[in-house]
């Protein structure tokens, strides 16, 4: 290899070696802002009461809560219209 050639290579080596080192500082600076996210869904989440750590746990609860709070739902409406009915048939005789 003459030395135009071991130059040239050394070049390419170079840029190819920059490239690498301008990727590694975009990744870097996108895992950064991906931690910075991840922290505040975590910090939002305790925030609100719930373990970020078992998010499936705390969706099954959240899931409980709100079958139970339709169950009165409906039970409360029944009862209303239960109570509304015989109101409502002598308003109409």
């Amino acid at each position: 290899m003459t030395i135009d050639e071991m130059s040239q290579k050394y070049e390419k080596l170079n840029a190819k070696r920059k490239k690498l080192i301008e990727q590694k500082m975009t990744i870097d600076a996108e895992v950064r802002s991906k931690k910075k996210k991840l922290k505040e869904l975590v910090d939002e989440c305790k925030s609100r009461g719930y373990n970020p750590d078992d998010l499936e746990n705390e969706l099954s609860k959240l899931k409980l809560k709100l079958e139970k709070e339709l169950e009165d739902l409906e039970k409360n409406l029944t009862e209303a219209e239960e109570k509304i009915k015989p109101m409502m048939e002598r308003i109409r005789q």
